[in-house]
Order: C-alpha cells, then structure tokens, then sequence
C-alpha cells in the first residue's frame, strides 16, 4: 500500500511539472536598465543669470592740459583723498609763489598801517587833553582876573584846531584802511584763485577703491575720465523665472559662477529679493548677493547664480527617471529577487535630475524608464549603466 501511495506522489509531481512547462515554457526575463535607490545629502538648486554690478565714478580732470605724471595704474587701490594724476603746472606755481609774496607785503602794509595810525591817535589825544587842561586852567585864572580874554581864545582856538586834526586824520585814515584791506582781500583772492586751479590740477580719489582704467598716459592731453570702482559696491545680481524665484530667500547658500572665470565658483548668500520684473514680457525674480571682493570682478561680468533652497540629510535619493505617476501618485518599480514589484513613494523635493522619497529604505534596484506595459511580478533581466554592483 505504501509503494503504491509513493508511486502515486511522484505521478503527480510529475504531472504538475509538465502542466507547468506547458503553461509557461521557458519564460523569458524582460531587459531593464537598473540603478540603485541611495543614502545621500540631497541638494535642490536653482540658477538664474546676470551680472556684477557696481558704483563706478569718471573723474576727470576741472583744467585741460597734458599730464605731467600719473601715479595709479589699473586695478590698484586708492584711498579718498589720495592723488591719481596731475597736469603740469610749472607756470601755475610760479604766479601762485608771486601772489603769496604779494598777500605776505599786503598784510605788512596793513599792520604797520594800523600801527603808524594808534601811534598818531594817541599822540593827538596826549595833545588834546594837554590843550584841555590847560584851557581849564585858564579859565580858573580869567575868573580871578590873572588871565586876559585874549588868552582865552587862543586856549580854545588851539584845542578846537586839535579836534579838527583828529576828525581830518580819522577820515583820512579811514579811507586809507579801506584801501589797504582791499588790496589784501585783493591779494587773498588772488591766492585762493590760483590755489583752487593748482588743486584742480591734482586729480584726486574721491571714495576709497579700485582703479578700472586709466585712459591716459604722461605727456597726453586726458580724452576720457579715470573709472574707479567705489569699495564695497561691487554686487552680483541675478534673475530668475518666476516658480523658481518664490523658492529664494535672503539668507540661503549661493554659488556665484563668472564667465571669465568658470572653473573657480565663488561662494556667497543671497543678501536681497527684489518685487519681481515683467518688464520683458516674462515675469522675472532679481536676486542680489554678498558684495565681491573689489578685485574679483568688474561690472558687467556676466554670471551664473546658483542657490540652495533645500537640502536634505541622509535622505533617501533616486534619479527622476525612475519615477511614475499615476492617478496623482507616484511609484517606482524595483527588481525585487528578478521580479518587478511597484512601490509607492513620497516625494520629499526634487530637482532637474534627482528626488528625494520617502517610501524606500535607499538599497533598492530601480528600473530606469520603466516600459508602461511593465506588470508586477514580471521577470527581470537588469542591466546598469555604470559600475554599480
């Protein structure tokens, strides 16, 4: 009995194997491209162009001439105050050295004038109160009959003269003080003209900077004004599309790319987002950041901004190809013992070539471009594009 029950066992294992490779003969595996779900920082970016921007000021010379030196050259720094260039001025000197002897022999002539006039006014005062003392004195004596009248009258002629010497002296001195005190304004004026167009001469920093071009050399009369680059000012500015732009806020982390120099990204913050623009037609979001170093750039340079606004720790990553949405929700197919098995995931953020899920534990193989009539449990024959086990 019991032989008999093994031999029936194996009849029908028997059958089932056959009916199984009826069913499906040799089943063949569907090729796929594969890639790995990975453990990683994910980083969102957005970019927008533009340039660097900057208070740049033309200072030109108030005189014309040929310049006699220049003592800056492009890209030095210069301090306010600090002295670019001069003119020649050899001629102007020399008449500035004369009026100043000229103010110098004015203002001598006006002190020993108004010295020479308290010398005389006191001398006439000494004589007007000796006169009166002694017309008093006469007076006293004419009252006790010792003087005559004749006396008298000449105490009083002598000292009305005085009086008529000082009033006479005092408009005659008046006159010849104002007189002097106009040459020395005269003189002073003078001065202060020829020392404005010395200074004028001297072509002066106006801010603290950085020199962009000097347009002349020794010897040529200046065509165009010396640019400098106030310090501090020197900005990059950017601008980007309107759904990208509502991401950017001050503060977040920013690579600056310059064209003339696209192999060195300078780091930098966002520092300003300005009221979007649609002064084009398309609405665009300007975007300032940290000021440059005044040597790193010039206005002008065109630019490349790329700004953080999101990054994710250790979060589980998968490329953007691997994603598909159905009915609004998202999956990913992954080959699961060279099966295909949908998974349903959450997407955290993304970004043009990556997305962030939650759904997945970031070991998992993910069918890249996943073909639409891809069934579950389908076999698999996966295949990877890079060196990834």
């Amino acid at each position: 009995m019991k032989r008999w029950l093994g031999w029936a066992f194996l009849g029908l294992m028997l059958g089932l194997t056959a009916w199984g490779l009826w069913r499906n003969p040799g089943e063949k595996a569907r090729p796929v491209y594969g890639v790995r779900a990975a453990k990683k920082t994910f980083v969102h970016e957005v970019s927008g162009d533009g340039e660097v921007v900057g208070r740049v000021l033309r200072l030109g010379f108030a005189l014309s001439g040929r310049v006699a030196e220049v003592y800056v050259s492009k890209g030095d720094r210069v301090g306010a105050g600090q002295t670019l260039a001069r003119l020649e001025n050899r001629d102007l000197a020399q008449r500035l050295a004369l009026s100043r002897s000229r103010l110098r022999v004015a203002h001598d002539e006006l002190a020993r004038f108004r010295a020479a006039q308290r010398t005389q006014e006191l001398q006439l005062e000494t004589q007007i109160a000796e006169a009166r003392r002694q017309l008093e004195l006469l007076r006293e004596l004419f009252a006790v009959g010792s003087a005559s009248q004749s006396e008298l009258d000449k105490a009083q002629n002598h000292l009305n003269t005085l009086l008529l010497q000082r009033h006479e002296r005092r408009l005659a001195a008046r006159a010849q003080l104002r007189a002097a005190e106009n040459r020395l304004r005269e003189a002073e004026a003078e001065v202060q003209r020829l020392e404005r167009q010395l200074k004028d001469t001297h072509l002066v920093a106006v801010v603290d900077g950085v020199v962009l071009e000097v347009p002349f050399a020794t010897g040529e009369v200046p065509g165009a004004p010396l640019r400098l680059l106030e310090a501090g000012s020197l900005v990059p500015e950017a601008r980007f599309s309107q759904v990208e732009g509502a991401l950017v806020r001050p503060g977040q982390h920013a690579r600056i790319m310059l064209e003339v120099h696209p192999d060195t990204p300078i780091e930098s913050r966002v520092i300003r987002v300005l009221p979007p623009d649609s002064g084009s037609g398309t609405v665009r979001v300007p975007v300032r950041f940290a000021p440059l170093e005044d040597t790193q750039a010039e206005p002008g340079f065109t630019l490349t901004a790329y700004v953080t606004v999101n990054r994710i720790e250790n979060a589980v990553v998968v490329p953007m190809e691997t994603l598909v949405e159905e009915d609004g929700k998202t999956y990913v197919w992954a080959a699961a013992g060279g099966r295909a098995r949908k998974i349903a995931v959450t997407v955290l953020d993304r970004n043009l070539l990556e997305a962030a899920v939650e759904g997945l534990k970031g070991d998992e193989v993910l069918v890249r471009l996943p073909p639409d009539d891809l069934k579950e449990g389908e076999k698999l024959s996966v295949a990877f594009e890079s060196n990834e086990p």
